[in-house]
């Protein structure tokens, strides 16, 4: 998915599993969540990822505030 259809992400730990859920803006419907699963990833490859996800959240809303 393109980076602006972003809207939020969120991380969950449960125990050994990790999961990542993102909702992405959509014409028909609104959002869409997509689930995707981390336990694969190191803390620091998870850390990186947060960081950057919150950089393009930041960004797309504050396109949308000024639109």
């Amino acid at each position: 998915f393109p980076k602006y259809k972003l809207i939020r992400f969120e991380m969950v730990n449960i125990l050994f599993f990790s999961k990542l859920y993102v909702a992405i803006s959509s014409k028909n419907t609104g959002s869409i969540l997509l689930k995707y699963d981390t336990s694969y990833l190191t803390k620091k490859e998870i850390n990186d990822l947060k960081l950057s996800l919150n950089k393009v959240v930041k960004a797309n809303n504050e396109k949308r505030h000024q639109e």
